[in-house]
């Protein structure tokens, strides 16, 4: 059971110590939007959990001052398809053509490579060189 109490001191901590903290990878002061501290207070209170999301900086937020890991997307889907929760179908196909389209966060090389070889599927922009 999820502790309102907690997640609520957990969001004052994290509004709090986020105002001053700089990421270490841009040299910049995070900039956490309301959402994102609810988001950083509920995963800190969950203990284990890790997080699926394009934005880089609740990204190094999150890894900086808690060791909370991001998950790329195409990642998770290629886990499900490995793992038969879905299979590759057209509809699929066209939510990552959407992300490319949309410019969506970079997904990692490794699951690219991944996707090709379970699907067949070039994910956009990857290409191959016979």
């Amino acid at each position: 059971m999820v502790n309102q109490k907690k997640i609520s001191q957990n969001y004052n901590f994290i509004d709090l110590i986020s105002e001053d903290k700089k990421n270490q990878n841009t040299n910049k002061y995070f900039s956490l939007s309301k959402v994102d501290k609810q988001i950083t207070a509920q995963l800190i209170e969950l203990k284990g959990f890790n997080i699926s999301t394009g934005d880089q900086d609740l990204i190094d937020f999150l890894e900086q001052e808690f060791n909370i890991k991001n998950i790329y997307p195409l990642k998770i889907v290629v886990e499900w398809l490995k793992s038969n929760l879905i299979k590759w179908n057209d509809d699929i196909e066209i939510i990552l053509e959407d992300w490319n389209d949309k410019n969506e966060k970079a997904q990692p090389l490794s699951a690219k490579i991944e996707l090709q070889k379970i699907t067949g599927y070039n994910y956009p922009g990857l290409v191959f060189e016979d």
